[in-house]
């Protein structure tokens, strides 16, 4: 997924999505074309308030790449996802890989609820 930073006056209040893959668009549950070209805040309501958004601007600013693991459970079935996000440009690109199976062999080392690391930025 690829997205361009929407700014005002403040910063960075948005992204818009430039690019997202379907596997991406499956997980999502929400079709490609029906992205392109949307902020994020009106696509994920809720996504903007939560520290991924505020982790997502700090990779922006900073130029520091992010990487966390995911837990989503979707119709009874879970699924665990590393998320890594580097600076393109004025914007992000984000990446997710699938390390359900990584995270099976030992389930005694996974935590029950799994939250991107707090966020210690200005923004």
């Amino acid at each position: 997924m690829a997205f361009r930073a929407i700014r005002d006056d403040k910063g960075i209040s948005d992204f818009e999505w430039l690019v997202i893959n379907a596997a991406a668009s499956k997980l999502l549950g929400i079709g490609q074309k029906k992205l392109i070209g949307k902020g994020l805040r009106d696509t994920l309501p809720g996504k903007s308030e939560n520290a991924l958004f505020r982790h997502y601007i700090e990779v922006v600013d900073s130029g520091r790449p992010f990487d966390y693991e995911q837990r989503v459970e979707t119709g009874g079935s879970r699924a665990w996802y590393r998320v890594h996000a580097v600076k393109l440009g004025d914007g992000l690109c984000v990446t997710m890989s699938d390390i359900t199976k990584y995270k099976m062999v030992t389930p005694a080392s996974v935590p029950k609820t799994p939250e991107p690391p707090p966020y210690g930025g200005s923004h």
